[in-house]
């Protein structure tokens, strides 16, 4: 039995095919079924054992997807941190930013990328993606840091405002967001209310 590559096919078509294979091979190892480069299979199974081998080919297949698509998103979240680093380092001066920051909120201490200082004050410039656990991440993050005392300007960038999935609007409770290609003002303003 096997998935007949569609969970192959359907990273493909969303974008995660690069991802796909080594998601794959794990998600295989781990439910103790195999993977050929393709598919996502199960070579034998007694009958008392079919039901069994089923679900793991099924459950591995739709892991491998979720893990790739999940990679595939982790990937373009760094690529989008750094063109948000070039532009605030465009605006606020290489000096003034520094790309990936350690910041203490009140329960733990997080990685923050695009931090600029100016006059002992900092603001996080974080860029956010629209998949769900980009979301709850930024938004357990902010929602810590924004606890302590003189906490900097928290600063959701979004690739546009228009395509913000409803659950990304949850993060105005806990910084303000800002597309990507917002005026340089907007982003000099965000700054200054730390």
């Amino acid at each position: 039995m096997s998935d007949c590559a569609l969970g192959m096919r359907e990273a493909e078509m969303a974008g995660a095919s690069d991802f796909f294979d080594s998601a794959a091979n794990d998600t295989a190892s781990w439910f103790g079924v195999g993977y050929d480069g393709a598919s996502v299979f199960a070579t034998s199974a007694g009958l008392d054992r079919l039901e069994g081998a089923i679900v793991a080919v099924a459950n591995a297949s739709t892991s491998a997807v979720g893990r790739a698509l999940l990679r595939a998103s982790e990937a373009k979240e760094r690529q989008a941190n750094s063109a948000v680093f070039d532009l605030v380092t465009e605006i606020f001066g290489k000096p003034n930013v520094t790309r990936k920051m350690e910041i203490a909120g009140r329960e733990a201490s997080w990685d923050a990328h695009n931090v600029v200082t100016i006059g002992g004050k900092k603001a996080v410039f974080e860029f956010v993606g629209n998949h769900a656990n980009a979301i709850a991440s930024k938004f357990l993050m902010f929602s810590d840091i924004v606890k302590i005392t003189d906490a900097p300007s928290l600063n959701s960038v979004v690739q546009s405002i228009e395509q913000m999935s409803k659950k990304a609007n949850m993060l105005n409770d806990v910084s303000n967001i800002i597309a990507l290609d917002s005026r340089r003002e907007l982003f000099l303003h965000y700054a200054k209310i730390a």
